[in-house]
């Protein structure tokens, strides 16, 4: 299984990206969110383990340490 992280995954083309990738079977998504959440929530609840949602905010190093 190939693991996709995806930035702004809680809208616009993020989103669009996650929802694409999460058709395969294939793939597991961690959604690189910074404050809302809301329909990456939504796709956490419809995909249970292949999608995971991480709070990163692209702009700060930390950040991107804790998540790799």
């Amino acid at each position: 299984m190939t693991t996709v992280l995806i930035t702004g995954a809680n809208g616009g083309m993020g989103l669009a990206l996650a929802e694409r990738f999460l058709q395969s079977a294939d793939h597991q998504v961690w959604l690189g969110v910074r404050a809302r959440r809301d329909r990456a929530d939504g796709l956490v609840a419809a995909h249970g383990e292949r999608c995971r949602l991480v709070t990163l905010d692209v702009t700060e190093e930390a950040a991107w340490e804790r998540v790799i």
